[in-house]
């Protein structure tokens, strides 16, 4: 490759990388991860109107008690591994 187009990768990788850095990655993916059963049980109202809404809430609250569970069993695991 021509030294100009190598110096024009590196210098993509290193504002992607910054850009990587800043964006708190781990804390929007926790949010799309917690926001997907609203998508779910909302879907499931609209198509099903008769459920009970206590249903509804009382499933959204299981699930987010078991996703954060889960993520946190994820998380120790994770960052145990690494160190």
């Amino acid at each position: 490759m021509v030294p100009e187009m190598l110096e024009l990768i590196h210098f993509i990788k290193c504002q992607l990388t910054i850009v990587l850095n800043w964006i708190p990655l781990l804390k929007i993916s926790f949010l799309v991860y917690l926001a997907l059963p609203i998508y779910l049980l909302t879907n499931y109202k609209n198509t099903k109107p008769t459920v009970k809404l206590a249903f509804l809430s009382i499933a959204l609250l299981t699930i987010w008690l078991l996703q954060t569970f889960l993520w946190n069993e994820i998380h120790k695991i994770y960052y145990n591994n690494i160190n």
